[in-house]
């Protein structure tokens, strides 16, 4: 009898080992992409001067199990105040693979407001960096995602990052629960 009960005990231990290792399997195989978004370098922030920002796009897609896409338009943020903006091209990354691109968002020349460069000056005094938030809007993919940088001068900024979300359409008043793509991040 004892010998009965040490090979069902056995056989329970196993079946929950390969269950184990099967759902860690799964979870590995299904990780989301990672977007991060690196702030190599800016313009001036003068009031009066038209400012650029040079990023770097990093899309991380070693873990997902189909592309991860984006497209549409970036824009780089201070207080909610849109401070540049640029086009960022269709691209798409495979399952098991990453990349990188690059895109310089500009003002076009619009100045900032007043309040804004004081606050803007008050934050860089107290703490020699300024916060701004990166947003990469992808329309045709249907992802928004919200990156914070911060803009520092000297040694090379860490990626910041993002915050991913899927949007759907509910220009109709009804709510779709259909399951999001895959490049959510």
């Amino acid at each position: 009898m004892d010998m009965l009960v040490m090979v069902f005990v056995l056989c329970i231990v196993g079946l929950l080992f390969w269950v184990l290792a099967l759902g860690l399997v799964g979870l590995e195989a299904s990780r989301l992409p990672e977007f991060s978004v690196v702030m190599d370098g800016f313009s001036d922030l003068e009031d009066h001067v038209a400012r650029t920002f040079n990023l770097t796009v990093v899309i991380n897609n070693f873990g997902g199990k189909s592309e991860a896409c984006v497209g549409g338009e970036a824009v780089v943020l201070y207080g909610g105040v849109p401070l540049a903006g640029c086009g960022v091209q269709d691209l798409c990354v495979p399952p098991k693979c990453s990349t990188k691109f690059h895109i310089v968002a500009a003002s076009g020349g619009v100045g900032l407001p007043g309040e804004l460069a004081e606050r803007m000056a008050d934050e860089k005094h107290a703490g020699g960096a300024v916060q701004v938030e990166v947003r990469v809007v992808s329309p045709k993919h249907r992802s928004f995602a919200s990156c914070m940088a911060a803009l520092a001068r000297g040694a090379a900024a860490p990626p910041s990052p993002c915050q991913g979300v899927f949007l759907s359409d509910e220009s109709d008043g009804v709510r779709r629960t259909a399951d999001p793509p895959g490049f959510l991040f």
